[in-house]
């Protein structure tokens, strides 16, 4: 069964509004809160991301045919450079980043173009849930019009 990136983050924001709270020796509330998802929810969304693409967990924010994908690029042959880009994804580096990287290094700028398109971690760039903390933009404000 898949999980939800927007049930299981208040988990999430559970523990640390109580960690932080005992830090503190009172209630935080929703400073708390909002601190969660300023300092966590894009990391979250990115991990969350890279486990659905391994086949580690299947989140529903993400498509279901995506589960798993990272098994057929490791069979298909990534060049050897899949563990390259998944160490700077987990550390949250951007696609713009890994891409001057890697020309800055001489990696074939194919190969690895061709895993950043395939694992799309922009994707993982999710709107906070609805009944969290305001944003700091409000939505669809940076989206072109139609």
């Amino acid at each position: 069964m898949s999980a939800s990136l927007y049930v299981e983050c208040w988990q999430e924001v559970a523990k640390h509004k109580w960690i932080e709270s005992q830090k503190f020796g009172f209630d935080l509330g929703d400073r708390a809160i909002r601190d969660w998802f300023r300092r966590h929810w894009s990391i979250f969304c990115r991990a969350a991301c890279l486990e659905h693409l391994a086949g580690v967990r299947p989140w529903i924010e993400f498509p279901d045919e995506d589960y798993g994908v990272l098994n057929d690029l490791r069979t298909a042959g990534d060049g050897g450079l899949l563990p390259w880009v998944l160490e700077r994804a987990w550390r949250g580096r951007e696609n713009l980043d890994m891409i001057c990287e890697a020309q800055d290094s001489g990696l074939p700028m194919a190969d690895v173009l061709r895993i950043l398109e395939l694992m799309n971690l922009n994707r993982a760039r999710l709107d906070a849930p609805s009944d969290g903390p305001p944003q700091f933009a409000p939505p669809r404000t940076l989206r072109n019009p139609e």
